[in-house]
């Protein structure tokens, strides 16, 4: 698992500018990637970082540091290494010395870090050239909030790989293809670490002359590392020998190399560049080298000539931009000025996008809430139409009930009024009968009377008759 991204910030003085390299080191012998380093391992990094700076051991005990620790992350490895270097620096070396003290830490760093890159299976560019193009990743390197230490793990914008993939198209002399850049890369993939962008150069140089190669990658290597400012032929004057020769020469914030010719293969001499150094300008006389001017240093000054008015003013801006960066503390390099500059657009245009993006969330969200109003109210309103509805339903239906009840009811009464009808004709046919049957009833009492009582006389008459008989 690789340890979590954080500021390398610490108190006390930057340890020359290379946490980048160091975590280079560190991150080799962090074996295990669990983000720490036993101290022991710790120990001799920090010997070999003092021994390759040519400067002498330190009092101070890495054990005696947090001790209740085994291992320590980078973090903390920082605040215990980067006051001790700081403080020899500041003691043993002046000034001037320092930018030679950079390129020793970068050969120390990159000494224990190599084998990890170099070593790694397919690799098509040789050591010299990984160790540049590693500078160049450095000089790059994502920077924390402060805009001065790098984030670890050290990563570099996908935009600064592209340009830097452009400058290789473009020293090759081949067309660059964006298309193909996204392809390779991913489209989410937006910071890289030093394996995938050496990597990717490697791609693009696939195929191309080993000797081409190797101007490439020191042509990038010039500019973003070197920070060459100028490079061109200058006609100088010797110092024994006061002939004028012309050279080929580089100007750097630190040194004006000068070499027989611009293959830069044969360095006849250098002139380094201090905060003691300046520019004076001569007079153009007739008959004599025109657009001359005079490059002071300690012990040593170099009288050079150039074509024309033009190529002198260059020149001289360009000799004074290399004093002005040992002059002025915390001058920069042009190089390094840009990739801030393109760091700092970045991080507008990714707050641009993060406000764009927020306003977009609170619109969204304002949207949503009356989207939830509406439908809230629609809701409303929709129940209490459905409400409405049911209660006209139920109107209609009270209305077809009473209807019907009514109905029934008038039936009923209809009903009833035939039924009392029915009955009291009945009633009146029973009364009727009733009478009928007393009447029978009457007369058969009559009838019952009348006919005992001609019973009777028949007996009587005929015991009459018997009587009178006998």
């Amino acid at each position: 698992m690789n340890p979590a991204k954080e500021s390398t910030t610490t108190s006390g003085p930057s340890a020359l500018g290379k946490r980048a390299q160091i975590w280079h080191a560190f991150n080799a012998l962090d074996e295990q990637k669990k983000g720490e380093v036993l101290k022991s391992q710790l120990k001799v990094l920090t010997h070999n970082l003092l021994t390759g700076l040519g400067l002498p051991e330190t009092d101070d005990k890495i054990e005696a540091f947090l001790p209740l620790a085994t291992a320590l992350s980078f973090k903390d490895f920082m605040r215990f290494v980067e006051p001790i270097l700081a403080k020899a620096v500041a003691r043993f070396c002046n000034a001037d010395d320092v930018p030679i003290l950079l390129d020793r830490l970068d050969n120390v760093c990159w000494f224990i870090c190599s084998r990890t890159y170099v070593s790694q299976p397919g690799r098509t560019l040789d050591g010299d050239n990984c160790f540049k193009i590693w500078c160049v990743f450095n000089v790059l390197a994502q920077s924390g909030d402060d805009g001065e230490d790098p984030v670890v793990p050290v990563e570099i914008d996908r935009e600064e790989a592209e340009i830097l993939v452009q400058k290789v198209h473009r020293f090759i002399g081949i067309g660059y293809d964006k298309d193909g850049f996204r392809r390779h890369l991913g489209s989410e993939d937006r910071l890289l670490g030093f394996p995938q962008l050496l990597k990717l150069v490697e791609k693009y140089l696939f195929g191309v002359d080993a000797s081409v190669v190797n101007k490439v990658v020191a042509e990038i290597h010039e500019q973003y590392v070197l920070g060459v400012l100028k490079k061109g032929y200058l006609t100088k004057k010797g110092h024994f020998v006061t002939n004028w020769k012309e050279r080929w020469c580089v100007l750097t914030p630190n040194f004006l190399r000068y070499f027989v010719s611009r293959d830069e293969k044969e360095l006849k001499g250098e002139f380094r560049i201090t905060s003691k150094c300046t520019v004076e300008n001569v007079n153009d006389r007739s008959g004599s080298k025109q657009s001359k001017f005079i490059l002071k240093g300690e012990g040593k000054d170099y009288e050079v000539s150039v074509p024309d008015p033009i190529t002198k003013t260059e020149w001289v801006t360009a000799f004074n931009t290399a004093i002005s960066y040992h002059t002025q503390l915390g001058k920069e390099s042009p190089m390094k000025t840009e990739i801030r500059q393109r760091r700092l657009s970045r991080l507008a245009r990714m707050e641009r996008l993060t406000q764009e993006q927020q306003q977009k969330l609170k619109q969204k969200e304002l949207i949503d809430s009356t989207q939830q109003q509406l439908d809230q109210e629609m809701t409303k309103r929709m129940d209490a139409e459905r409400r409405m509805q049911e209660e006209e339903e139920k109107r209609l239906r009270d209305q077809e009930l009473m209807a019907r009840t009514k109905e029934e009811l008038e039936a009923v009464s209809m009903a009833r009024a035939e039924a009392e009808a029915r009955w009291a004709n009945e009633t009146a046919q029973l009364e009727r009968q009733k009478e009928h049957l007393r009447e029978m009833q009457e007369l058969h009492g009559q009838l019952s009377a009348q006919l005992e009582k001609e019973q009777k006389a028949r007996e009587q008459e005929e015991l009459s008759r018997k009587r009178q008989e006998e």
